[in-house]
């Protein structure tokens, strides 16, 4: 640990007001939301609900979206910290950096029907289906937009979006011209450290890299310090068939303290070691239809200082998806997914250490009049532990005003 005296921790203070930015020139797609009038809002485009764009008063769920603007001024330092604003988010703090977050009140530490995703990458442990919150698998500076759904998502994602999904989607480097350098510092001494370039390399390249590291001290006679080193990137390349091939990835190692309880007497720290690595590839086949697969690779490790709780893990994913215009009434998704799971931990049976999930899914919106639409779809997924299921849905959204629209589902 590093500690500071009080004259230093008033020059940090004095730092916060202050970054360094070498340039900031951003094409963003979601500006400031208090900048934009009624017509606009119910104009913005969302991708969670159906899975492909559309506009925000089509929704066939209650959404919500944080722009990177409402992040710049929330003033928060942590991920889950952000979900405070929305309306129907239960976000929990159990000590230091560990959260639980879930929607309508349905929240534990390690929430396992509330599916969270960067970038289309779920990012759930397989221990217990919940999320390792303190982390932090991104950046903040690196979030364009964070869209969440409060409500059942199952059909289109997967059993673990039972009671909503949250998005993140980070910053095209195609659309941001960035290289910036930016310190934080607060309370129970936290500081933190961030560097930022983003920008064209080519025509047809781009590329955003961002690195830091942050430090808290955490409460007053507690072991729940924390300290974080981390680093992302992301790549795009255009291809001269017009389709768009994107690697992204991603390395942290989180040294925390445990507070000493009659769970863990002997644990005093551990370090949490992730790195992932994905592929994307889309293609636009017509104005309504694109075609988009995806492949990746993540790796977990949990490294107590004593004989505690370990954990290696390791996943494999693969995803195809298709959207595409059936006559004009008729806007068809469907896709598959299949996920492989490699779990060592002290607390796991040898026998349970795989684990596979296969899943189907399509979805049709189908436009009965002008003013009214129907949405129905179904997913069928098999797990290797639980056997297979359906997950249907059906949604009915009527439009007696223009932008003003009833949904029964």
């Amino acid at each position: 640990m590093i500690h500071i005296s009080k004259g230093q921790q008033g020059l940090i203070v004095l730092f916060l007001f202050f970054s360094l930015y070498g340039n900031a020139n951003a094409t963003e797609a979601f500006k400031d939301f208090s900048e934009l009038d009624i017509e606009q809002l119910l104009n913005t485009t969302v991708y969670s609900p159906s899975k492909h764009a559309q506009r925000i008063a089509e929704s066939p769920n209650a959404i919500y979206v944080i722009t990177a603007e409402d992040i710049k001024r929330s003033g928060a330092v942590a991920l889950p910290d952000l979900f405070r604003m929305v309306p129907g988010i239960d976000v929990v703090n159990a000590y230091g950096r560990t959260f639980g977050v879930s929607a309508r009140g349905f929240n534990e530490r390690m929430a396992r029907r509330m599916l969270v995703l960067i970038d289309g990458r779920d990012i759930y442990t397989s221990l217990s289906g919940g999320v390792f919150w303190e982390d932090e698998q991104v950046f903040l500076e690196d979030i364009e937009r964070i869209e969440i759904i409060r409500g059942p998502g199952a059909t289109l994602w997967g059993a673990n979006a039972v009671n909503g999904v949250i998005n993140i989607i980070t910053k095209d480097p195609e659309q941001y011209d960035e290289q910036i350098i930016s310190s934080k510092a607060g309370s129970r001494g936290f500081r933190e450290g961030v560097f930022r370039y983003s920008g064209r390399l080519s025509d047809r390249l781009s590329l955003n890299v961002t690195g830091g590291y942050n430090q808290d001290d955490g409460e007053l006679h507690t072991n729940d310090f924390q300290e974080v080193p981390k680093v992302a990137s992301r790549m795009k390349y255009r291809l001269s068939d017009g389709s768009v091939l994107q690697f992204f990835t991603l390395w942290s190692k989180t040294q925390r303290g445990y507070p000493l309880t009659v769970f863990t007497p002997k644990v005093d720290s551990k370090a949490d070691v992730q790195d992932s690595q994905m592929l994307t590839w889309e293609k636009q086949l017509a104005p309504e239809s694109e075609l988009k697969i995806l492949a990746f690779r993540s790796y977990y490790r949990v490294e107590p200082h004593h004989n505690a709780l370990k954990i290696r893990e390791q996943e494999y994913t693969g995803e195809l998806q298709h959207s595409f215009q059936l006559a004009t009434r008729n806007h068809i998704i469907w896709g598959l997914q299949y996920h492989r799971t490699q779990l060592e931990s002290n607390c796991n049976r040898d026998k349970y250490n795989y684990d596979t999930t296969s899943n189907f899914f399509v979805q049709d919106t189908l436009h009965l009049t002008n003013t009214l639409q129907l949405v129905a779809g179904v997913q069928y997924e098999h797990n290797s532990f639980t056997g297979g299921g359906f997950s249907p849905r059906v949604c009915f959204m009527y439009e007696p005003v223009h932008n003003h629209h009833l949904r029964l589902s």
